[in-house]
């Protein structure tokens, strides 16, 4: 099946098709190396995967921009572009360290966010003045950047926040504690949001726009 083209904000995006014969296999979009692949199965006809495209545009957009941290030869960490050189097996990211497949890759990324998050977890709750004892968990979620569970009192938080500089996942910080004080995204939310974190609005816009500083 021919690619397919579809515009959105101003931006042009390519669709490429994977067709499987597998009965029970469902249609899913995911982003790679620059575009958006939907597999589906060989009996939706072409014209009904284009009804499902053009009826996701807003989301295929930012599944794209949130997956375009990484190219062959270079990678956003921390709101930098770093590059990615290859040699004998090994992916080496300057200045951050080696990996040689990508379960280890996520490992690399998960250490050196974790490093960082725990600097700033407990301090942002402790600003907040948040009493309830929280944890935090990284995962590798690709829908939010973060999520609270008031009846666990953890926050997740997803790995991807890796590629953002430190002042954006402050903000996926704060406005997880804040959840704390209203489990909502009320005007009061957003007022005690806004009070410890004044720029939030910029850098949520910011991220929802695909950048990483």
């Amino acid at each position: 099946m021919e690619p397919y083209f579809f515009n959105y904000d101003g931006n042009t995006y390519e669709v490429d098709f994977v067709i499987e014969k597998n009965p029970y296999c469902k249609s899913i979009f995911r982003a790679k190396d620059g575009k958006i692949i939907l597999n589906i199965h060989e009996n939706i006809t072409r014209e009904r995967a284009i009804q499902m495209i053009e009826r996701h545009k807003l989301a295929l957009s930012r599944l794209l921009r949130r997956n375009s941290h990484t190219s062959i030869n270079n990678i956003f960490i921390f709101g930098e572009s770093r590059e990615i050189k290859k040699e004998n097996g090994f992916f080496t990211i300057e200045g951050i360290g080696s990996y040689r497949n990508e379960k280890e890759k996520k490992q690399l990324l998960t250490h050196i966010l974790k490093r960082y998050i725990d600097q700033r977890f407990y301090k942002i709750r402790d600003e907040m003045m948040v009493l309830k004892k929280y944890t935090y968990t990284i995962k590798d979620m690709k829908t939010r950047y973060g999520s609270n569970s008031r009846r666990t009192y953890n926050i997740s938080l997803s790995l991807c926040l890796v590629h953002y500089s430190y002042e954006m996942i402050d903000s996926v910080i704060y406005h997880e504690f804040a959840h704390d004080y209203y489990f909502d995204h009320s005007a009061n939310f957003y007022k005690l949001l806004l009070h410890f974190c004044p720029n939030y609005y910029y850098l949520d816009r910011r991220m929802q726009q695909g950048h990483y500083n």
